[in-house]
């Protein structure tokens, strides 16, 4: 990168991981000090915080301190919602002034359709509305709870997603309902976003969350979600109008939750989702960074 170029990182944890904590640490002063050399260059970094410690990190206190360290480096930190701001000050004690909040990109138009048939239809679900649940298999996202919870096979459950194949053979030994499908493969991006736009509902019943690509793309559809409120969820799903908000992801959260979703208003429910739809077009997105960009050259050059 040379003078007045921007990096912009997403996840970058995988850039200290070390497969011990002596090597992490040992990572973290060489990404450390690449970091300070690229601003030398007068180049400006920034930071999408999708999460400010990995979900499953081996060292969480450790991971949170090379965060905080690291994050000192950046011009700018971009969170999706105000919760995640809140914390950049409180917990990595960045500036207020390097720290924006703007919205996801929608997926809508981002992936080519599939051409597949209805999931009802490739799944064979019968009547009642298809809850889904997609996005890797893993032990923080509360599936084992998802599925206890439509295990009185009174609605339609449909779990897609990669990962742990122990951890999937789990989840399908658990499940007690006809009405439930676990496909446990990694599917093409073009078939996940066929997946939502067919479903009905989406439950992400995650024991923790920043914010989830998941919950995006099934807002970008304009689907209804349920999920935990945790995180910056609340800045995208209201309660009652695009979606339901869980106080934790027990079963019980979750099958009352579920059974407020026949409730709801259409008129009430349309008008949300189109203000979501339009909070996350690209065109949108792209304005706030942008912003956030000029601001950090503004800040440097004063």
């Amino acid at each position: 990168p040379r003078r007045g170029d921007v990096v912009h990182l997403h996840w970058f944890s995988s850039l200290f991981h070390g497969r011990t904590k002596a090597g992490t640490v040992a990572r973290t002063l060489i990404l450390d000090l690449y970091f300070l050399a690229l601003r030398a260059r007068g180049v400006r970094l920034f930071w999408t915080v999708n999460n400010l410690v990995a979900h499953e990190a081996d060292y969480p206190e450790l991971e949170l301190k090379i965060i905080k360290r690291l994050a000192r480096r950046f011009d700018g930190l971009f969170a999706f919602g105000e919760e995640t701001a809140r914390r950049l000050e409180t917990e990595l004690g960045a500036p207020p002034e390097r720290g924006s909040v703007g919205p996801p990109p929608s997926y809508r138009d981002h992936y080519p359709r599939a051409g597949l048939p209805p999931v009802r239809e490739r799944y064979g679900f019968g009547e009642g509305p298809i809850h889904l649940f997609f996005g890797l298999l893993r032990p923080y996202k509360g599936l084992e709870n998802l599925i206890e919870a439509f295990n009185d096979g009174k609605r339609n459950l449909l779990v897609v997603g990669g990962g742990d194949q122990d951890y999937a053979a789990r989840l399908k030994a658990a499940n007690r309902s006809p009405r439930t499908v676990i496909d446990a493969r990694r599917v093409p991006d073009e078939e996940g976003a066929s997946l939502v736009e067919s479903a009905d509902r989406v439950v992400l019943p995650f024991s923790r969350i920043t914010m989830s690509g998941s919950m995006v793309c099934a807002l970008s559809y304009g689907k209804f979600v349920v999920s935990v409120a945790d995180g910056d969820v609340p800045s995208y799903v209201l309660d009652g109008a695009n979606g339901y908000l869980m106080p934790d992801n027990s079963p019980d959260s979750i099958r009352a939750a579920l059974a407020r979703t026949d409730l709801l208003p259409e008129p009430e429910r349309r008008a949300w989702t189109e203000r979501v739809e339009r909070m996350i077009r690209p065109e949108e997105v792209g304005r706030a960074a942008a912003a956030a960009y000029r601001a950090a050259a503004e800040r440097n050059n004063a």
